[in-house]
């Protein structure tokens, strides 16, 4: 599946969201390549969701720049 937009990738989030059994918490994890743009997306997504009337809480984990390797 291609996902081309920022709504298309926030309802299929909501969709896995839904089928979730503990429906009060949920976790999404964007990863790939250095400068992807995954803090871009990441950002886009969160505020999709958040017009929603989700509450989202980003944290981002970069390994590399902490000393250990891949």
């Amino acid at each position: 599946m291609i996902i081309t937009t920022i709504s298309s990738l926030a309802q299929n989030v909501l969709d896995a969201f839904a089928k979730h059994s503990k429906a009060s918490l949920f976790t999404v994890a964007i990863s790939g390549i250095d400068a992807s743009g995954k803090g871009y997306i990441t950002k886009l997504l969160q505020e999709e969701l958040e017009n929603k009337g989700y509450k989202v809480a980003n944290i981002n984990i970069d390994l590399s720049t902490k000393g250990y390797s891949t």
